[in-house]
């Protein structure tokens, strides 16, 4: 049982979970990774694919949270969405730059693997300092949308940096 929320909100959670990780989200996205491994892709393709697979996952914990919420402010939810949309893509751009400059033992897995499997990946696609570029461009999106938040939002800039900021 959901603590404080509506049995509408309810099945509105469990949908929101559902779609996140399913054909429209993760698992989507990880389909797409498999059949683009080893393919030419677009820059537009890879950042649906990533958007799909590690951004909804990021941007259902914030459709969670707000349904869980007791606040009626639809813009308040876009922002978070927004928020939420450009630092999934965030992480995965600075997953993708720790591939290529991290170390093994800081990565937990082989350094270049994401290149040696056929991966797309950013920095292929913009080189590595259009790639690092871009990384600042989605952070300042998210702490932009955060911005315009009546609330205190300390704990998800916090989160932000660390997530952009991360060496594994």
């Amino acid at each position: 049982e959901f603590i404080g929320t509506s049995t509408n909100n309810q099945l509105k959670i469990v949908n929101t979970l559902a779609h996140a990780s399913g054909l429209v989200g993760m698992c989507g996205g990880q389909a797409i990774d498999l059949a683009q491994t080893n393919q030419s892709t677009t820059l537009e393709q890879l950042e649906r694919m990533h958007r799909l697979k590690t951004g909804a996952l990021i941007e259902c914990a914030v459709q969670l949270a707000w349904l869980c919420s007791p606040s009626a402010d639809t813009r308040e939810c876009d922002n978070l969405l927004r928020f939420a949309r450009a630092l999934g893509l965030a992480f995965q751009v600075q997953d993708d730059i720790l591939d290529v400059e991290g170390s093994s033992e800081q990565l937990g897995k082989p350094a270049g693997s994401d290149i040696a499997l056929g991966k797309n990946t950013f920095p292929a696609k913009l080189g590595l300092d259009g790639a690092k570029a871009e990384l600042g461009k989605l952070h300042e999106n998210a702490l932009q949308a955060l911005a315009s938040l009546p609330y205190n939002t300390d704990s998800l800039i916090a989160f932000s940096e660390l997530l952009v900021n991360r060496n594994h």
